[in-house]
């Protein structure tokens, strides 16, 4: 709703000299929220779909336990959670790559990227990556999605789950190392630091999924400290 208005706004400033600013800031604010949300907004539609079946045939939503999912109130909430789903992981994603597509010359070029005004409204887009890899938000934004939305409709705590999470941070680490986008060296290792920690800790969850008796104790109370310890960090 806050987006719409502001592309309203824009929208009708736009064909006016004097009222540039007043455009280029509801864009920004656009682009802005809908970077915020993104996230947020991606695992609620996601989690409608993930539901756990019990022995007695009943099936509950994870999220709410109240909410059978065999029931027409679920199918309407599956209906609108694709219709999120086509919105937010799916439609914000492309409305990125679209605006860095569109810019992609001034975007490879370091000088450009400094003194042109037009790329102010989605410069939180590109800012922090160097010119040749101006489209990596795109890359760490597919792969939170992945992280935190595909995966919560695998079987929550099954070892395909966790394996294809471990999976995808390896990748995202190989990627990172290859070509170490951003353009401070504190960035890239920070980011490479963070990508390690998710790691470890699906890592960790694989050895105990597939024996509790690994972290049991003391042992998994240690294990605990030390992997909220590093996220804190």
């Amino acid at each position: 709703v806050i987006c719409g208005c502001l592309a309203l706004i824009g929208y009708h400033f736009q064909n006016k000299v004097k009222s540039e600013a007043i455009t280029n800031r509801c864009y920004f604010w656009i682009i802005l929220i809908a970077f915020c949300v993104l996230p947020v907004s991606s695992v609620s539609a996601f989690r409608i779909f993930s539901c756990e079946t019990f022995d007695d045939g009943t099936s509950f939503l994870r999220a709410d336990y109240s909410l059978s999912c065999l029931t027409d109130t679920h199918v309407v909430f599956e209906v609108i959670a694709v219709l999120m789903i086509v919105v937010w992981p799916i439609g914000v994603p492309l409305l990125f790559a679209t605006i860095l597509y569109h810019y992609r010359y001034e975007l490879l070029q370091p000088n450009q990227r400094e003194i042109n005004r037009n790329l102010d409204t989605f410069r939180i887009l590109f800012e922090s990556y160097q010119s040749t890899y101006y489209f990596w938000e795109l890359i760490a934004t597919v792969r939170r999605l992945f992280l935190i939305g595909v995966l919560v409709v695998i079987s929550q705590g099954d070892i395909l789950q966790i394996s294809v999470g471990i999976f995808c941070c390896v990748t995202s680490i190989t990627l990172h190392t290859r070509y170490w986008p951003y353009r401070q060296t504190f960035e890239n290792t920070f980011a490479l630091v963070a990508e390690w920690i998710v790691y470890l800790a699906l890592f960790l969850g694989l050895i105990g999924r597939m024996d509790d008796t690994k972290f049991a104790g003391s042992q998994g109370t240690a294990v605990g400290v030390i992997l909220v310890t590093f996220t804190i960090l």
